[in-house]
């Protein structure tokens, strides 16, 4: 029987990811999100009638007019979770979601770097957290950050091992992404953004051009089109949901730009009011993005694919503070190579540092981590209804 060691370390990851439990518990009873009321009302509905929605009988102005509702399947799931198991549970499971995505993203880079990056992951996660919280709680958006992790890890194994039956799981990831949220075109839209850089990449590669790019995992021509392929049947597989070619006709109503400058999540990162949290970490990727390029001696290569996508949802989320978390998870390794290379963390020694001291210090940690999540469980306003 083999034993683990409870070390100090783990103790640490442990409290660490149950003080931003605790955050995103206490931020989920905050406040009630104002869609939630007909999100309960239509999933009732589509499992008392065993159909979707086509009409609605929602909102006022629109009655009885042509509706297709893309969450469809997530507002049936909330449905019956509130209505079997109350407002608590519901919270937990939300919860949770954030919670395996910042551990995805943990576990991504502490596979490739020494423990000297416990430190620097914990303090951009942190931050990640305290800048998407608004965007976080008991919110059907949040079902993207979950899958769109689920298809960067696709995106990723694929790109290491060049194995075409990962590429069979795009399939059911797609369809039922599509049946949850209309998020599902911004993972139709990744695929084929990625496939425009792996494309760009091999160009590169070939006349050797861009010193600063890494081109470890440069696809050949017909990797790429084989992944277009299965890109291009996985938009196809968005036709099979109940709705069909209907699908999307909710895209018409997007022709409006009213709500960018009118719907507080859609309003642009210059609007009042600020976050400064968002506006920080996005002034952190830019900085990333410029010094990777300009200094690239000094950091090493970057890889082409964390430098496009970092800047696209920058755009993004300047443009639309509702895209902040979906910038933090893409920039997520950018950042942290970045800041890891620039600070020399490989060449730190933590015993070095607090010397004798080192055996205080650990216990501060582990006493003021207690401390912040007891005061945020004992802040919590829980209530069931």
């Amino acid at each position: 029987m083999i034993k683990s060691k409870l070390n100090f370390s783990t103790i640490i990851w442990i409290l660490f990811y149950v003080l931003l439990f605790s955050i995103l518990l206490k931020n989920s009873f905050s406040y009630l999100d104002t869609d939630f009321g007909w999100h309960l009302k239509v999933g009732q509905e589509i499992w008392q009638t065993k159909q979707v929605p086509n009409l609605n009988y929602y909102n006022f102005p629109l009655v009885n007019t042509t509706w297709v509702d893309h969450e469809w399947l997530i507002n049936t799931i909330t449905y019956l979770l509130y209505n079997h198991f109350g407002y608590i549970i519901l919270s937990l499971i939300f919860v949770c979601l954030p919670i395996f995505v910042w551990l995805y993203l943990k576990k991504q880079i502490s596979q490739k770097f020494s423990a000297n990056s416990a430190f620097l992951i914990m303090i951009l996660q942190i931050l990640g957290l305290l800048a998407s919280l608004p965007h976080l709680g008991v919110r059907m958006q949040e079902i993207n950050l979950l899958n769109l992790i689920f298809l960067l890890a696709i995106i990723s194994r694929f790109n290491a091992k060049k194995n075409y039956l990962l590429l069979f799981s795009l399939w059911p990831l797609i369809f039922f992404w599509t049946c949850l949220h209309a998020g599902y075109l911004l993972g139709l839209g990744v695929l084929f953004f990625w496939i425009g850089v792996k494309f760009i990449e091999f160009i590169f590669w070939k006349y050797k051009k861009c010193k600063f790019l890494n081109f470890d995992n440069v696809l050949k021509f017909k990797q790429i089109a084989i992944f277009f392929l299965f890109s291009l049947s996985s938009f196809i597989f968005t036709f099979f949901t109940p709705y069909k070619t209907n699908l999307y006709s909710f895209l018409n109503g997007y022709r409006n730009s009213f709500y960018l400058t009118h719907i507080k999540e859609w309003l642009p990162q210059y609007y009042f009011p600020f976050n400064y949290w968002q506006h920080f970490y996005i002034a952190l990727v830019v900085l990333a993005i410029v010094y990777s390029i300009a200094f690239y001696k000094k950091i090493g290569k970057v890889k082409l694919w964390n430098l496009a996508i970092s800047a696209f949802f920058v755009f993004m989320s300047i443009k639309s503070a509702r895209h902040f978390p979906i910038l933090f998870i893409v920039s997520f390794e950018l950042i942290f190579l970045f800041l890891y290379n620039f600070l020399d963390l490989s060449r730190v020694k933590i015993k070095k540092i607090f010397g004798q001291n080192i055996v205080i210090v650990k216990s501060f940690l582990i006493a003021a981590f207690l401390l912040v999540i007891v005061l945020q469980i004992t802040q919590t306003k829980f209530t069931n209804d």
